[in-house]
């Protein structure tokens, strides 16, 4: 309780919990609904794609984040940035936070989106065939119906 760094340690977690919380969980929730919402063909292939990063070993994974931030002019931040005339940056030095954040959010998403796919798919297409008879839009369906009827997977991944 004594130790002066602890206020800062409590704010960098709830800063680092709420952001990589709300790009996991947001991202996941998105593209499971994108993913199920397609063709049988078409929606497994993507749900793959979107899992590959998951599947990378994390040594890949870390050496492909650490080049697309490279301070250097060969880093692919840097790179985009000097092709539309603007200056590179020390992006690992500037924003640690911001990159971890973004890192971690974006690993956890292929997780997140597989199980509420698989909840998604578990939806009775009945209760969706009623909800489009009555007049319901994509969006008050996929609010409405599919986010309460998806409610405990989606509480499981928040905890």
């Amino acid at each position: 309780v004594e130790d002066p760094v602890i206020g800062r340690v409590l704010v960098n977690t709830l800063v680092y919990l709420s952001g990589a919380l709300i790009i996991t969980i947001v991202g996941g929730l998105l593209l499971a609904i994108a993913t199920t919402t397609l063709t049988n063909r078409w929606g497994p292939f993507f749900r793959i794609i979107w899992f590959l990063p998951r599947a990378t070993p994390p040594v890949v994974w870390a050496f492909l984040w650490i080049w697309a931030f490279d301070p250097s002019r060969y880093g692919l931040l840097n790179m985009i940035f000097n092709q539309i005339g603007l200056q590179g940056r020390s992006w690992l030095t500037l924003y640690p936070m911001a990159i971890v954040i973004l890192a971690n959010g974006i690993l956890g998403i292929p997780y997140t989106m597989t199980i509420l796919s698989a909840a998604l798919s578990n939806i009775p297409l009945e209760i969706l065939e009623a909800a489009k008879i009555d007049g319901a839009s994509g969006w008050k369906t996929v609010v409405k119906i599919k986010i309460p009827l998806i409610w405990w997977p989606l509480s499981f991944l928040i905890i």
